[in-house]
Order: structure tokens, then sequence, then C-alpha cells
């Protein structure tokens, strides 16, 4: 036996083979860490601009709503953020994810008075704040919305460098046809999340380009099958207000961000 190991597998590719098994083994355990310690997912591939799902819960970027967080010292870690394509459990992923993607996972953090959860934190690698989507569809939210801003952009989800200009009536139609949103975590599955629809603050706040899409929510835009959903797949757009949207399109007036 001796005689046939030191023939076939010599001293160098035994120890190259303790060498990988040994690496493969630590990685296996360090992205099974990761998931174990996974408390929320981008519901997106872009994570500056994605919403996350966090407790069963969609929360979604406003800057607005959320104000500048200033209480490092009174929050707390809940975990890891991933993307939800990265989700072992997730039903049909075929779970492959790059190294790099767990290496810049980035953390959850709450506020410790916020018992409510009403806004999250992601820090480490980008650092970003949402509020729960429930809050963002507030009556009186929208309201004072639509009195401050007259500025309001159409922002391409696969394309966020590219966000098309839409009339604020017509935002303010949708908003009126449609009312408050339940969201479900079942349309980002099933559908594409194609635009969002956001109050322009860079329009108000400066006259220079953009350094990053205007995040100030309103509403986010499914498509499926060559329809567009306001919010949920119970919201199809249809007749008027499709055509005054797809003119949004057509015209193609777009403003750039670099």
């Amino acid at each position: 036996m001796k005689y046939l190991l030191q023939k076939y597998f010599p001293r160098w590719l035994r120890i190259l083979s303790i060498i990988l098994i040994t690496i493969f083994s630590l990685y296996a355990l360090f992205i099974y860490k990761c998931n174990k310690e996974c408390v929320a997912y981008y519901l997106l591939d872009k994570f500056a601009i994605a919403p996350i799902l966090f407790e069963d819960t969609i929360y979604f970027q406003d800057y607005s709503y959320v104000p500048v967080y200033d209480r490092r010292n009174e929050s707390e870690i809940l975990g890891n953020i991933e993307f939800w394509s990265m989700c072992p459990y997730r039903k049909g992923n075929t779970y492959i994810s790059s190294y790099l993607s767990y290496i810049l996972l980035n953390k959850i953090a709450v506020d410790l008075e916020d018992t409510e959860r009403n806004i999250v934190f992601v820090t480490g690698f980008d650092n970003r704040r949402y509020a729960k989507a429930s809050l963002l569809e507030d009556e009186n939210r929208m309201k004072a919305l639509f009195e401050e801003y007259d500025d309001y952009i159409l922002l391409d989800t696969h394309s966020p460098r590219k966000s098309y200009i839409i009339p604020k009536q017509l935002v303010v139609d949708l908003e009126k046809e449609y009312g408050k949103c339940d969201y479900d975590i079942q349309d980002f599955e099933n559908m594409s999340p194609q635009y969002y629809i956001n109050a322009d603050f860079y329009a108000k706040e400066q006259s220079g380009p953009a350094l990053e899409p205007s995040m100030i929510y309103v509403a986010i835009l499914f498509y499926k099958d060559g329809d567009y959903y306001y919010c949920n797949s119970n919201n199809k757009i249809q007749g008027e207000l499709l055509e005054r949207l797809s003119s949004v399109w057509e015209e193609a007036h777009y403003e750039k961000t670099p």
C-alpha cells in the first residue's frame, strides 16, 4: 500500500490535495456562516437602488422620510444582508454566487428605540437607510410630497443611470387611481420590477448633475407579459393612464446621471 501511494500519489500531490481540501472546506464553512447570519435580502441585483426584505417586510429607500442617522452608538447590528439570488432557501434558486459577493456583505442595523423596526440601516461596504413600504404609502406623506415637489422621474431599475422625466399630474393621477398600495413579495419573484417613480429632489436642491439616483419614493412599477402594474399585481395600468405613461418613453426624453 505504501509503495502504491508513493508511486501514484507522490508527496507533493498529497500535500496539494490536503491544501485544496482545506481551502474548499473553509470556503464552505464561510458560506454557511454567511447564510446562517443573513437576516435581509436585496430584491434587485443592484443594491444602490434595491428595496430590501427584512423580517418578511418590504422596505424602500427614501431620503425625505428617513433622516440622516446620527445615533450609531444606539444601534444594533442584527446580521447580514445578501442579494435575493444568493438565498439558498429561495424556490428555484440555483444558488451560484461569487466569493466576492460574500466578502462584500453588508450588515443590517436598527435603532434600539425603534421597536417597530420602521426604519433600518445598511452599513458596511455600502451605507443606506430604508423605511417600511407601508409608511411610505401614508396618505398625509403623499399629500406633503406633492405639495413640496414639482419634478418627478421614472428610474429604470435595469439601467439606473437613465431616468425619464414624468409629468407631475400623471403621477398624481396614478396615485389617485390606485390609492394606497399593499406590497406582495411574490410580485418580486413573478414579475419584473421595472421602474421607480421618484420625486426628483436634485431638481429642487441643486443645479448640477446628480451623483446618484433620486430616492424619494413614490411607487414601483412592475412589468409582465407586456403589461405594467402599479405597486402590485392587482393594479394593472390601463386606458388613458397607460397611454400617458407610454408617451413618457416614446418621447425618449430622459436625464442621465453620471
